[in-house]
């Protein structure tokens, strides 16, 4: 019960302000916070380098774990190892393992392990922003280009006017020259409609000869297919005189033939006649 009319009367009460003439106090310094201590390297952890290296054995082959390097408290009851790297590729970095503890505690616990670079490790270089990169001469020779186009710009910009005037002063020279060049332009025109006339005559005259040609390389077809036809009707006389040759000698043979059969029959015709001859004598004298 005091306590709440306490604060209610806490709450009631007017504040006084300090008047603009009166001096503040100065504000309290603010409060240091004390310096972080090292931490004390715990001899149970420190001690457990056997099994740190069979942390590290859950994440590489026991050929790529090298001799221990050292260990270092990273807080209280929490010490990391580290183990010589043989990967290729990575001269120099280091296999670690953390462990840890319970307080009153003498069993060691594997927290992480991992590869981590070393002093010795070959690194790439920090990234640089792109506008840090530019070097002050870059800059400047950038600052000249920009100077020299605004500049450029700026005396064309300048000389549109006079050009525009050159324009309008030289627009009626300009015509009294094309009125005085548009006669000598329409002769040079019918010159050329005369020779394009010439040169169309001559190609109709090349097409003429062309078709004589043509003409003529015809006849001699023609004249070659009638040579053609009187040496097939002459290779047809001859076939059929050929021919005849052949019925000649046919003839002939047959000829020759009944030459060779006549002999025999006039040998028995002679016998024949002698035969009733003798008999007819016989009879007459009987």
């Amino acid at each position: 019960m005091t306590e709440n009319l306490t604060g209610s009367s806490a709450e009631t009460a007017p504040v006084e302000q300090p008047d603009a003439g009166e001096p503040t106090a100065e504000a309290a310094p603010p409060r240091r916070r004390p310096a972080r201590r090292t931490p004390k390297l715990d001899l149970v952890l420190a001690a457990a380098v056997d099994r740190a290296r069979e942390g590290v054995l859950d994440i590489a082959p026991p050929e790529q774990i090298g001799a221990h390097v050292g260990s270092v408290a990273d807080g209280d009851r929490l010490v990391t190892h580290r183990f010589e790297a043989k990967l290729a590729g990575y001269a120099g970095w280091q296999w670690y393992a953390t462990l840890a503890r319970v307080p009153r505690g003498k069993d060691a616990t594997v927290c992480e392990v991992g590869l981590l670079p070393s002093e010795k490790s070959l690194l790439a270089p920090e990234w640089v922003p792109w506008a840090d990169r530019v070097r002050p001469e870059e800059v400047a020779a950038a600052a000249e280009a920009e100077a020299a186009a605004a500049a450029e710009a700026q005396d064309d910009a300048d000389s549109a006017p006079v050009a525009d005037t050159a324009e309008e002063v030289s627009e009626p020279v300009d015509q009294d020259a094309a009125a005085e060049e548009a006669p000598a332009e329409a002769g040079e025109d019918e010159v050329t409609n005369e020779e394009t006339s010439a040169t169309a005559g001559e190609d109709d005259a090349a097409n003429e000869e062309a078709s004589a040609s043509e003409g003529e390389d015809d006849a001699a077809n023609e004249e070659t297919s009638a040579s053609e036809g009187e040496d097939e009707a002459t290779n047809e006389e001859t076939s059929a005189s050929e021919g005849e040759d052949e019925a000649t000698n046919e003839e002939t043979s047959a000829s020759e033939g009944e030459d060779a059969a006549d002999p025999a029959a006039g040998e028995k015709l002679t016998e024949a006649a002698a035969t009733d001859t003798t008999e007819d004598f016989t009879e007459a004298t009987s």
